[in-house]
This record gives C-alpha cells, structure tokens and sequence, in this order.
C-alpha cells in the first residue's frame, strides 16, 4: 500500500516537525514527491522541507515499579490539580506515545477531557508543550481504564523533538470537576529513593517529592535526515510571495522502507512568517505501474 500523503495539509509557523505516518514497503528505488506551499503570512519568508525516516517505536523511558501510593488527579481546587513525572533522555529522540499507570475512582463525565504534555524543566514543568495530546474519559476507558490499575497509551498528536541527556516532564491535567471521590489516580513507587521523578501543581506552583516515583513508560522514534542533500526541497524565492506547487524527485527509497517517516520543516523570515504546506507521494512512480 502507497503513501498518499506524507505530509497532511497543514499550517506551518514554526520550525519542526510535522507528524508521523507509517510506512509499507514495496517502493521502487525512485519515489516522486510533490510538495506544495502557500505563503499565508509574513514578510519574505523561507521554507525548507526535507523528509526524515525512523525505524518502529522504541522503548524510552522505563519506569514499571510496582507502587502502593494513590495520587488522585484534581482532587481538590488547590490539591493535584496537575501531576506530572520527569525523565531524563539518553539519546536525542521524538517522543511518540506514553504509557501512564491509571485508574479510574467513582464515576467522571465521559466527555470531561485529560491531557497529557511533555514540556521542558525548571523545577517542574515549564514552557510550551514539546508535545501534547487530549483524550475524553470515554476514549480512556476505551483504551482500558478500568476501576483497577492498568498502563493506559497516549499517543501524542505529533512527535516531539527531545535533545540528549536533558530532563523534561510529563505533564497530566483534565477539566473534570475537581473531587476526591470522582477522579483518576497515577500510582507512584517510594522504593527508587533518590530517583524519585513525581511532582504535584497546586494552581500555583510544583512541589516535587523526594520520595515517591510514577509508573510510566515512553516509546520514541529516532529520525535521522535523508541520504543526501537530494532529500531536502527548498520552496523557490519567487513562490515565497504567492501561491507555491513546485515537485522533486528524491532518490530516498531507504528511508521510506523503514517503518515511519515525517516531515520537517525548517521556516525563516520577518512577522510571524507562515506556510500551509503538504508532501505527497505519486503511487504509480512509486510503484513504478
């Protein structure tokens, strides 16, 4: 089965990446790409697509304890309004999806929503959200949230670029009305000690124990560029003012065998420069029918 779209039409404001789609092999050894870019804002703005290529989902960070220790999210105005864990990278990699352990106490709207950020640290989390996602209560219990303790995925909407050994956070919030018997609750270990990663927001700032550790595991991509400049399209001066449709030839069928590729954008200029871009892939070349 042929990609259709590697890139989903969307806007582009800010260097990075721009979604994941997975990929069947089969390709011929020369794959057209037809990528499209219209200037929407900004004064002489600059636009560079290149396609990068990640082998599966890999482990990240692993932390499967075996915990007694309740921590009920927004179980008061001021009380767990936030809870959050923090890891540390090895590598450089795009956080794809993590796993929290999660139960469900009493009973929440089904449409009441929980969202999951990974942000950067100072003493908590902080800055804008690297990646996010938000899922209603029944999409969770769909995904096995139970009234017992269970890994429950969030996958976020787009990977986000982590740089090597540095500590970031996962962030948990929700819009359910806060309550002590109507709630969800993380599970936390005291047995790392030292390696305690769990911290609580009170609406006002984070408290980080010195005790206690969250079960969550995080899964990643590691994306790497194309073989060659070849892979990296950069939209013409003359279309930076006006509509764009230029198309490349890359020779990348290595990366596009490998299980996921994305998009990456690198985007410059003046006044909040903006593109709606999106990357195709012409089926019959790329099968070569």
């Amino acid at each position: 089965m042929a990609i259709k779209a590697i890139v989903p039409i969307q806007s582009v404001t800010a260097t990075g990446g721009l979604g994941d789609v997975s990929v069947a092999g089969g390709l011929a050894r020369t794959v057209t790409l037809i990528a499209n870019a219209l200037n929407t804002a900004g004064s002489s703005p600059t636009l560079a697509l290149k396609i990068q290529s990640s082998p599966p989902l890999a482990p990240g960070q692993n932390n499967t304890l075996v915990g007694a220790t309740d921590n009920l999210l927004k179980s008061g105005s001021t009380t767990n309004v936030d809870l959050g864990a923090k890891f540390t990278t090895g590598a450089a990699v795009s956080i794809k999806s993590a796993s929290l352990m999660l139960k469900l106490i009493g009973t929440i709207t089904g449409t009441s929503t929980v969202t999951l950020a990974v942000y950067a640290d100072s003493s908590g989390p902080t800055g804008s959200a690297l990646a996010t996602v938000t899922l209603t209560i029944n999409q969770l219990i769909a995904l096995g949230l139970t009234s017992s303790y269970s890994y429950i995925p969030f996958a976020f909407t787009v990977p986000g670029d982590l740089a090597a050994s540095t500590v970031y956070w996962l962030q948990l919030s929700t819009n359910y009305t806060a309550s002590g018997t109507n709630c969800l609750s993380w599970r936390t270990s005291t047995s790392l000690g030292a390696t305690a990663n769990f911290g609580t927001y009170n609406a006002t700032s984070w408290t980080v124990s010195s005790t206690d550790a969250a079960e969550f595991l995080t899964y990643v991509y590691t994306f790497t560029d194309p073989a060659s400049s070849a892979g990296v399209f950069t939209i013409p001066s003359a279309l930076n003012a006006a509509n764009g449709s230029a198309q490349m030839l890359l020779p990348i069928t290595t990366q596009l065998l490998q299980a996921v590729v994305r998009g990456y954008a690198t985007i410059g200029g003046t006044s909040s420069p903006a593109f709606t871009v999106d990357v195709t892939v012409d089926e019959k070349l790329a099968y070569g029918i």
